[in-house]
């Protein structure tokens, strides 16, 4: 998305969050403005880039699901590897 698709995304976002205020719904009105608010950030980060001359990165659609790694990261224990690590006694540090 461009900076612009970004900002147009932004402001449909906060007029359907204000609409969703209007009917008493501060549940569905809060998650469509933080999700507003994301996308006004990513429109000033994408702006800022083009300004800098820098070329723009092509982000992933919200539907794309981000690519599973494989086997765990390098320096982060297994969840059964955290487990095993014993609790020091109390008293002594």
């Amino acid at each position: 998305m461009t900076s612009p698709d970004h900002y147009r995304l932004a402001e449909q976002l906060a007029d359907e969050a204000y609409n969703e205020f209007r009917h008493d719904d501060e549940a569905g009105a809060t998650a469509l403005a933080a999700i507003a608010q994301v996308h006004a950030t990513l429109a000033l980060a994408a702006a800022a880039e083009a300004a800098l001359g820098r070329p723009a990165k092509a982000t992933r659609p919200l539907s794309a699901k981000p690519k599973a790694e494989s086997g765990p990261k390098k320096g982060v224990p297994t969840r059964n590897e955290a487990r095993s690590v014993p609790a020091p006694a109390r008293g002594t540090t």
